[in-house]
């Protein structure tokens, strides 16, 4: 569109130069005198100039012009056929929703706890795959233990979850190898992810870290499927919320979630004012390094709020519990798209004992490669 407007525009340039060219030619060699005077010879030569230069403008003039209605034909055509793609991929993409919708409407689970019908059937997964989860596994076989919990409880409810994952997959594969530029993708998928309840994101962000979700992470990762959900809801950190009482457990929740999006918001502008986690004594900003971003969690020693979860636990147990926050962030929640273990991720050696005036802080030095983008668009 823009070559063609410039074609038009030096077409009406040359129009109007070649307009002044001929009305400066006849002031100069005097041409109302020639008609007065009747001076043919010379009055030929004036036509023969003028009709030799205008038609070599008018034809210049013409080409362009031409070409402008030809591009303008061709845009119209594929503006056309674009549009005609788009709808041809509705059409398909909300046949895939409607048949997601119908296949979650399909399952009937009956158990000891009721009938847990459509949508009620992913909380009730999601609330037995956290009873189950054992606890006391060691903080390093954690996560496989939880991938091997999920397996087994998979394999006893593959009757539903295999269905339901192949049509999800199915839809975004199919919105990530449309003909679209990615900001389409982006606005189709955040569609199929408004859809999406919190178990169900809490069972596609362990499916995907099994074998057979594998092909699942790479869009996961892409358009962000698991953004809204919440830190607080992994299996990661039940050792932190099992003893809780109800009152306790919507505190831990709370300040697992806020600190946790600090922590994004801090990385993906680094120009933000650091930000203190509302009743607590923490406060989260990050900074640029010359090799990367350092993100500072900050834990106040004049405490003024003793009565929330993370003041409950001791020194050691703080710091276990934000590096938990910080690998599901760098690390876990990107399927190792953004930082490959938690080995890249670089802490302050001393955090226990870095004591400064008022403050006990943990540093995590992420390394500066263009995966951070990831993590920055993930906010």
């Amino acid at each position: 569109m823009k070559k063609t407007n410039t074609l038009i525009s030096i077409s009406i340039v040359l129009s109007i130069l070649g307009g002044l060219i001929i009305a400066w030619y006849l002031t100069r060699v005097n041409f109302y005198g020639l008609v007065i005077k009747k001076d043919i010879p010379n009055l030929g030569q004036v036509g023969d100039f003028i009709g030799g230069f205008l038609g070599a403008l008018f034809s210049l003039v013409g080409t362009l012009l031409l070409i402008a209605t030809l591009r303008t034909q061709r845009d119209e055509i594929k503006s056309n056929s674009d549009f005609l793609y788009q709808q041809q991929f509705e059409t398909s993409f909300f046949s895939l929703l409607t048949n997601l919708n119908e296949h979650i409407k399909s399952i009937e689970y009956s158990g000891k706890s009721g009938d847990n019908n459509g949508k009620k059937y992913f909380i009730y997964c999601q609330n037995i795959l956290t009873r189950i989860y054992d606890v006391k596994t060691e903080r390093n076989e954690r996560l496989l233990k939880i991938i091997n919990t999920y397996e087994i409880f998979y394999i006893k409810n593959r009757h539903f979850l295999a269905s339901y994952f192949r049509i999800l997959y199915r839809i975004f594969d199919f919105i990530n190898e449309a003909n679209f530029k990615d900001e389409l993708k982006f606005h189709y998928s955040k569609i199929v992810r408004a859809t999406l309840s919190e178990s169900e994101l809490f069972l596609l962000h362990y499916n995907s870290l099994t074998k057979k979700g594998e092909n699942f992470r790479t869009l996961i990762v892409k358009y962000n499927i698991l953004k809204h959900l919440p830190v607080s809801s992994n299996l990661e950190f039940k050792p932190y919320f099992c003893n809780l009482s109800p009152e306790e457990f919507s505190d831990f929740k709370y300040i697992t979630d806020e600190i946790s999006d600090a922590v994004k918001i801090s990385i993906a502008d680094i120009k933000h004012i650091k930000t203190q986690i509302k009743f607590t004594d923490i406060n989260v900003s990050a900074i640029n390094l010359t090799n990367g971003i350092r993100v500072d969690i900050a834990i106040l020693k004049d405490k003024k709020h003793d009565k929330t979860f993370f003041e409950k636990l001791d020194k050691e147990n703080q710091i276990l519990y934000l590096q938990d926050i910080l690998w599901e962030i760098c690390v876990f929640s990107n399927f190792g798209t953004l930082l490959n273990s938690v080995e890249e991720v670089s802490y302050n050696k001393e955090f226990l004992t870095n004591y400064q005036e008022d403050t006990i802080r943990l540093e995590m030095n992420l390394p500066s490669n263009n995966k951070i983008k990831i993590l920055k668009d993930r906010v």
